[in-house]
């Protein structure tokens, strides 16, 4: 695997910028810096044809503005699959391990970590992919900070989240109290099967286990879910169609 450490100094990317074509990231492990002036951390990419990112590690990766370890503006798939983000983030704004968006028909991720990853909107991952499925996913120790939403994820169009773990993600010092202690969601629908929600943490109100709630206005924003095989806090949320502070969920 190709090892990188250290600062970058591009002013959009800490160690990959790429504009249009295809952009594989395969058995890399990128730690301990890679910052720059502006965004994505580690790599940044504009309107790209695909995106696969395999098999690599990027740990303790920060940008000074959008997307902690990347920022991608556009491309027509993506797929991240048996990779890790840890402790990623950006200075300010969204997106602490991974941002998307622009135009994308269909996002995996598949068999991915993110821990202790923290951002504005979505902590761990922010997507405005048309569609986005998550396979084999474990969300841990993430956060959503400055009055923002969603510590683990920030869905913003119809998702479906497979076998799935969402663990001890914190909603932190936020006024947005529609933003969810693990997910915020913005799309409909949005599917969960065979997930597990635990001590997910949203402090606006000192509750615990608020585990997923619609960000901000829903009549703006839209958005239905139900979950099937699913469990928050040892409840079982099957066949939920919502699932807010007043189910005890």
């Amino acid at each position: 695997a190709n090892n990188i450490s250290g600062a970058g100094n591009s002013s959009y990317a800490g160690a990959v910028y790429v504009k249009g074509g295809s952009l594989l990231i395969e058995g890399v492990t990128a730690h301990d810096g890679c910052t720059y002036s502006f965004g994505g951390g580690f790599a940044y990419g504009k309107n790209l044809t695909s995106l696969v990112i395999r098999d690599s590690s990027f740990v303790d990766i920060h940008a000074n503005n959008t997307g902690g370890a990347f920022w991608i503006q556009g491309c027509t798939s993506a797929l991240l699959e048996r990779s890790r983000f840890v402790n990623c983030y950006p200075e300010s704004s969204n997106g602490g391990g991974f941002f998307l968006e622009g135009t994308c028909s269909k996002a995996v991720y598949r068999d991915c970590e993110f821990s202790d990853c923290s951002g504005g909107c979505g902590g761990g991952v922010k997507t405005h992919a048309s569609v986005s499925i998550f396979v084999n996913c474990t969300f841990a120790g993430c956060v959503a900070i400055d009055d923002s939403w969603g510590p683990a994820i920030d869905l913003r169009n119809p998702s479906y989240l497979l076998n799935c773990t969402f663990a001890g993600n914190l909603f932190l010092d936020n006024k947005n109290s529609g933003g969810g202690s693990a997910i915020a969601l913005g799309g409909s629908p949005t599917k969960f099967l065979n997930c597990a929600f635990a001590n997910n943490y949203r402090n606006v109100k000192s509750d615990v286990g608020d585990v997923v709630k619609t960000d901000g206005d829903i009549g703006k924003f839209g958005g239905s879910w139900d979950c099937i095989n699913t469990i928050a806090n040892g409840k079982s949320a099957n066949q939920q169609t919502s699932i807010d502070s007043s189910t005890g969920l």
